[in-house]
């Protein structure tokens, strides 16, 4: 058995992503799994891969059981962007977004990680992203 994970796009726009991310574990949990593919534009980002210039605004989430999410920037050795244990929400906005680091290798794209995943754990997160593509 594998856990039971979902993603879906719930709003996109030549500016703005919103997705959805759900797990259920039966303890298998997730290791470095891309999420968010910005390196794509076939992948919902209306013709437009935003790459680096991708930041996240705002996250929603809740993780159940003595667990973590950690989501990640993919990278030649990837870095946290935010690491999430039992519930809350933040915008980011108003601290000018979570923006890709400057590192070697860095993408844009955001991978998960669980860390303390037993059966029964899981999460729900809602991310809203900006493309920070120059528009024309």
């Amino acid at each position: 058995m594998v856990d039971t994970v979902t993603s879906r796009i719930v709003s996109n726009s030549a500016k703005s992503l919103a997705m959805r991310f759900t797990n259920f574990s039966d303890a298998t949990g997730e290791s470095g799994v891309v999420k968010v593919d910005a390196t794509s534009a076939s992948n919902g980002y209306q013709g437009v891969a935003p790459g680096t210039s991708l930041k996240i605004q705002y996250i929603n989430w809740a993780v159940t059981g003595v667990a973590v999410l950690r989501i990640r920037w993919q990278a030649t050795a990837d870095e946290d962007a935010f690491i999430c244990s039992y519930d809350g929400q933040i915008d980011f906005s108003p601290y000018g977004c979570i923006k890709a680091p400057a590192i070697t290798g860095i993408t844009g794209s955001l991978k998960f990680t669980t860390n303390g995943f037993v059966a029964g754990s899981g999460y729900d997160v809602f991310l809203v992203m900006i493309k920070g593509v120059p528009q024309t």
